[in-house]
């Protein structure tokens, strides 16, 4: 005799995909890049620290977004243990999940 659910796996799957792209929308770049992450794989204590030494000046996220690619990702290169933008985001995604899963 066999334990039967209820819930549609795939209605499951759907759910945890959209509360976890929302999760991630809600999350700032202070808790994804925190002291304790930006020591461990950066010259720099804090976010703001590495954006200013690559003379990027970021006071809203348009003025991220306007960042152009290759040169966050060569600033990246030389100051970080990663080689672009969408790796370093990732890792910091993977590490604040991670701890922070309530799994």
């Amino acid at each position: 005799m066999g334990i039967k659910f209820k819930t549609n796996h795939d209605e499951m799957l759907h759910k945890v995909k959209k509360e976890s792209k929302q999760l991630s929308n809600d999350v700032s770049f202070n808790a994804l890049f925190n002291k304790k992450f930006m020591s461990k794989y950066t010259n720099f204590s804090s976010f703001a620290e590495l954006l200013t030494d690559g003379n990027f000046v970021v006071d809203s996220k348009k003025d991220f977004a306007d960042i152009p690619k290759k040169e966050l990702d060569k600033h990246l290169t030389h100051c970080t243990k990663f080689t672009s933008w969408k790796e370093m985001y990732s890792k910091a995604g993977d590490e604040y999940f991670g701890s922070n899963s309530k799994l």
